[in-house]
């Protein structure tokens, strides 16, 4: 899982040490246990430090541990108090908006101060969407449909942590009515099987999901529900022999080295939450299960005053340690030192302490708002205001007035992207129909295809430029993600899955087309990964030997060949692809200058993109060699110097514009070069000379 795998550890204990008041404190079963609050120290500690990137390369599965806990506290409140006739929503709402709302409104408060006067205008508009979707406690789905493989990274996005608030609200809002309808009409008998087949469907609904779709079942509620139902049927079922010591020393032992494995061995590599998620939450389960006054160890370390006090505030700690991180690496030239991380790591401790104490404390002990109904009003005002503060950032476009001129040119995407945004979009219907971009020279029948995905349609600007002074025309077949690999596809991803059977049919109505132009994202394709999403793709084909991404390079060579061969007639030529970084962003760019950070030499090292190419260079030229029909064309590389690739032209516009696509007059000025595809002549190398700053300055 990726670096935007976050988790809300909710502390939802509800018998505290101090004045119980309602009747939820009067029941025997909720009698405070220490071991819970030790739980939520194991999980979220190394979410902070994995997080931090200070190791933990699993610690992103403390999610799991928490909604475990959340559906075992939650479930067991309701579900005795329904059976007893004493439950009551209004109460149930008090103690949740009690609990959440007072510390997560401040961290708003504060963290929206710090946004508009750092983000840039981009950052801030995503933020008001961000800050209300939150409020709302819609922020998973928010971040489901902003939040992928080719999105803006997480260090930009200081809420994104609070999908996982949304998820437990969502479940909030929904169990209290299930457990009421499920005592009032279902007979006793069949309440913990009727959860438990809600469970097994959500979690294979969660399974399959993974492999489709791995962002869906990450953030939305319908698969994680299987999580919280785990912790539900352990709160009405567990038996009690589970807590005699004997019993109890061993399976709290292996829930917690479940639990541990899970933090230490799985990676961004592991497909997540899919099956693997089972053996954190089991483990968890194992855990709650033996605690409470079993005697057994691990419940006895549990409970040892260290982790029970990071246990007490783990929800501002969830709350406070993400912004924090942003704030420290948002406009860094560089990735953080150890150092750094434990600074920000100490802050968020004192900033959760603060919290803790000044703001969650007296919200629960009733000494502010003490009544329901001063704090459901209190709420919904805070909440409309928050709510109108996060939509007035966003209508406002993130308040560009803040920033200079010049880096609002930069910021504005549509003078670098291409003109023919229409033609990036082609499906399987517009393939059908034969309702594709006809580009190059007018009046022209096209004797050629453009097939990529976007760093094709990048490319396209100069590529039909150069076919059209070649008085030749080609059909341009590019989509989001897509690369024609017959019989190869993602384990865990679904982009443009689909297109690579109709290009083929396409290919074989189409005989006049007789040269096939190819380019992607190759660092991607090859390795699976990118800068952008560190999170690890697996490709696989009929000829997978189960060796996961070590198989991705295999996988792409067994893509192209499968290809090439199906049409021997054809020629194929492979172009390379661009350097890619954040080195090579104009976002990234403005971010640093308006911090005030100087970038005497904006681009990316040679050095650096020299290992992107040996990623996938060689596998285009072993096909290449394998195939008569194939040709393999570095067109791309004479955007590098000896020393560095420029994000600039020496007139300072930008050759690259987000990382990894040609500005439209990167690719004008790649026409000379792209002309050899046509016939024309192999053009000299060029001679660089380093850009300035582009005379951009943070004023």
């Amino acid at each position: 899982m990726s670096s935007t795998a976050f988790f809300h550890p909710e502390a939802l204990t509800e018998q505290t040490r101090s004045n119980p008041i309602g009747p939820y404190e009067n029941q025997a079963h909720l009698r405070y246990r220490p071991d819970i609050d030790g739980l939520r120290a194991v999980a979220v500690l190394p979410v902070v430090f994995y997080h931090a990137a200070l190791g933990f390369s699993g610690g992103f599965v403390g999610v799991d541990v928490f909604f475990v806990i959340s559906g075992f506290l939650i479930t067991k409140i309701i579900y005795d108090l329904v059976i007893a006739g004493k439950f009551s929503f209004v109460e149930f709402y008090d103690r949740r908006v009690r609990r959440l709302f007072p510390a997560l409104f401040v961290m708003f408060l504060l963290v929206t101060a710090w946004s508009v006067i750092h983000l840039i205008s981009p950052d801030l508009l995503a933020y008001g969407a961000s800050l209300a979707a939150a409020t709302a406690y819609l922020s998973n789905v928010d971040f489901y449909h902003g939040t992928g493989y080719f999105i803006t990274q997480a260090r930009t996005q200081p809420l994104l942590h609070t999908w996982s608030l949304a998820v437990e609200e969502q479940f909030y809002i929904v169990v209290p009515f299930v457990l009421f309808v499920l005592v009032r009409y279902v007979p006793r008998r069949f309440h913990v099987p009727a959860i438990v087949a809600i469970s097994v469907l959500s979690w294979c609904l969660c399974v399959w999901v993974t492999r489709i779709d791995t962002s869906a079942a990450f953030y939305l509620l319908p698969m994680r529900a299987w999580e919280l139902g785990l912790g539900g049927v352990l709160a009405i079922s567990a038996p009690a022999i589970l807590r005699r010591r004997p019993v109890a020393e061993v399976v709290s032992l292996v829930g917690m080295a479940m639990i541990l494995f899970s933090i230490f061995d799985f990676s961004g590599a592991t497909p997540f939450p899919g099956w693997h998620a089972t053996i954190p939450t089991v483990g968890t389960a194992a855990v709650l299960s033996t605690g409470g006054r079993s005697g057994a160890t691990v419940e006895r370390v549990l409970s040892m005053k260290m982790f029970t006090f990071i246990g007490e505030i783990s929800y501002s700690l969830y709350l406070w340690h993400w912004p924090v991180i942003v704030a420290f690496t948002y406009a860094a030239p560089s990735p953080p030192t150890p150092a750094t991380s434990l600074l920000a790591i100490a802050i968020s401790l004192v900033l959760a302490t603060l919290s803790w104490q000044f703001v969650e404390k007296p919200f629960r002990k009733r000494r502010l708002l003490g009544d329901a109904r001063s704090l459901f009003i209190a709420a919904v005002c805070a909440s409309a205001l928050t709510i109108a503060c996060g939509a007035g950032l966003y209508l406002s476009k993130g308040l560009p007035q803040r920033q200079p001129r010049a880096v609002l040119a930069l910021l504005d995407d549509s003078r670098w992207t291409t003109v023919h945004n229409e033609c990036h979009r082609e499906t399987k219907q517009r393939l059908q129909e034969n309702r594709l971009c006809v580009r190059g020279a007018p009046g022209v029948a096209p004797s050629f295809v453009l097939a990529g995905d976007s760093h094709a349609d990048a490319l396209s600007e100069g590529l039909f430029e150069a076919a059209r002074r070649h008085g030749v025309a080609g059909v341009q077949i590019t989509a989001p993600g897509f690369v024609p690999l017959p019989g190869r596809h993602s384990l865990t991803s679904e982009v443009s899955k689909g297109l690579a059977g109709p290009f083929m049919v396409y290919l074989r109505a189409n005989p006049s087309l007789k040269t096939i132009i190819i380019t992607g994202f190759w660092v991607q394709e090859a390795t699976g990964q990118s800068y952008r999403n560190p999170s690890q793709m697996v490709f696989v084909d009929a000829q997978y030997d189960g060796s996961g991404a070590a198989y991705d390079p295999k996988a792409l060579h067994n893509g192209l060949a499968r290809l090439v061969s199906a049409f021997p007639a054809r020629h194929f030529i492979l172009l390379d692809d661009v350097p890619t970084g954040d080195q090579l962003s104009l976002s990234e760019y403005a971010r640093l200058i308006t911090s005030g950070v100087r970038v005497p030499q904006p681009g990316l090292a040679r050095a650096d993109a020299d290992k992107q190419r040996a990623t996938y260079e060689p596998i285009l030229r072993a096909v290449a060699k394998e195939h008569k029909n194939v040709s393999y064309e570095p067109v791309l590389a004479r955007l590098c110097g000896p020393q560095i690739c420029p994000l600039f032209r020496p007139d300072g516009i930008p050759i690259i514009r987000d990382g990894d696509h040609l500005s439209r007059y990167g690719s004008a000025d790649l026409a000379s070069s792209l002309e050899v595809l046509f016939g024309g002549r192999r053009p000299t190398p060029p001679q660089f000379k380093q850009a300035s700053a582009t005379g951009i300055t943070a004023r």
